[in-house]
């Protein structure tokens, strides 16, 4: 028998990539449904940033108190199709324009604009543990859900000899009073939000 075995629910252990969602933010009514398509390998990443201010007293010096003085969230991940539109996202700006086959190309054009639109995402992942666990009822999916985000600065693509990679990072604002589904936000809740059916309870 093995020392120092924790407690451990196997169903909490999660693993594989996600699925982004992605959608103008004006207008929502619920989750965006636009997937951003084919990711490389890395996957999506969240980042939580903080920026903390810390009282001190004393000869030495000890703290006493520590609290935010900034909060941070960033999702990045890195696109490998050549979607006009979704390369629209990544920048936010640009127009794009649907052509026909044999005729008038899709295009994109891009410069000029200093407005930048503000995006709704989601990042979605189904559980490989509870969708294999017998006893579990709902819907096993993880979601992260970042109210408002925009692109932050620099787009660099590479034509290469791998597959052509379109990294993007895109970092979240205030999401104001409500969810898009116009349930109100929680005070401290107003970036990001995060769900997981970890037993089948509702």
């Amino acid at each position: 028998m093995a020392y120092n075995v924790p407690d451990v629910s196997t169903t909490d252990i999660s693993f594989g990539p996600g699925v982004v969602y992605m959608d103008p933010h004006s207008g929502l009514t619920g989750d965006p449904t636009t997937q951003v398509g084919s990711i490389t390998e890395d996957g999506v990443t969240f980042e939580f940033g903080r920026e903390s201010k810390v009282i001190t007293q004393g000869n030495p010096r000890v703290p006493l108190l520590v609290f935010d003085q900034a909060n941070d969230v960033t999702v990045t991940f890195t696109s490998i199709e050549w979607d006009l539109t979704t390369l629209s996202y990544l920048l936010g700006t640009g127009v794009v324009a649907a052509g026909s086959p044999g005729s008038t190309p899709n295009t994109f054009k891009w410069g000029g604009d200093p407005s930048l639109t503000v995006f709704g995402i989601k990042i979605q992942h189904k559980s490989a543990q509870l969708d294999a666990n017998t006893t579990f009822t709902a819907t096993p999916y993880i979601n992260i859900r970042v109210w408002k985000a925009v692109p932050q600065e620099n787009l660099s693509v590479a034509l290469a000899q791998d597959e052509h990679q379109f990294p993007a990072s895109f970092k979240a604002l205030s999401g104001g009073e409500t969810e898009w589904d116009g349930t109100a936000l929680d005070s401290g809740s107003n970036m990001i939000k995060i769900s997981y059916k970890s037993t089948s309870a509702l």
